[in-house]
């Protein structure tokens, strides 16, 4: 067994709120914020992809960190957006991170050339979810396809072992599709609460425990210095 961290996001992080310093930064802010925390990787939302392409690409390159979608498309040739998926090597096992958004029909930006839109995420993020069967021990799927859309893809490819879900705003802790399916979790809220899945994997890549809870961020968990510094920074701009 190894012990090892990853730290994701399920999308709709970079702007939601109006008159917040993520929208007033069109999401520089929190893309500093995440790096700050150390995140491995983000899906894509319907939030992020608001911003147009001009601007999330801005925001992607700052990111110290992957931005994952495998099935949004620049609307006029097909192209990927953003990165599919990433591979890492962890405690002696690879593990493959796949990003899915919800679908979503062509949306353009003011003064953008290109419209993106988000294909229906089953059916085309599948090759890719395949793809790193055959190159990792361990698959996880970011989601913001929403609940009824996770189990969907619980149910399409039971090989997968975690899918970290967003969107619907329901918190649940890990629980298996079926009695061998994949784990579904959906645990955070605009950073009110954290939640945390705990996955016991053996030698050969197969998930032998799990647990989760729910770490809540209330006025007893005490400011980071240098993150309040950041937001200082930007509030005071």
């Amino acid at each position: 067994l190894f012990r090892s961290l990853l730290v994701l996001d399920s999308g709709n992080a970079l702007i939601g709120k109006t008159a917040s310093l993520g929208d007033k930064t069109q999401g520089k802010l929190i893309i500093e914020a995440m790096n700050m925390i150390g995140y491995d990787a983000m899906v894509l939302g319907e939030r992020e992809l608001s911003l147009g392409p001009t601007i999330l690409r801005q925001r992607m390159r700052e990111a110290a960190f992957p931005l994952l979608s495998a099935n949004v498309v620049i609307s006029a040739t097909g192209e990927l957006f953003a990165q599919p998926y990433v591979i890492r090597e962890m405690g002696g096992h690879t593990v493959a991170i796949v990003g899915l958004t919800e679908p979503l029909s062509p949306i353009r930006v003011a003064g953008e050339s290109e419209a993106l839109l988000a294909r229906e995420p089953i059916q085309f993020g599948m090759p890719y979810v395949q793809e790193v069967a055959q190159k990792a021990d361990i698959v996880i799927v970011l989601s913001h396809m929403g609940t009824a859309l996770d189990q969907q893809l619980a149910a399409a490819v039971p090989t997968i072992d975690l899918i970290v879900g967003g969107r619907d705003r329901v918190l649940h802790h890990p629980t298996r599709h079926n009695d061998s399916g994949p784990l579904i979790t959906q645990v955070s809220i605009e950073g009110q609460v954290i939640g945390v899945a705990d996955l016991k994997i053996d030698p050969a890549g197969k998930v032998v425990r799990f647990s989760g809870r729910l770490e809540a961020l209330g006025e007893e968990v005490p400011d980071d210095p240098e993150m309040r510094a950041l937001l200082n920074k930007y509030a005071n701009q």
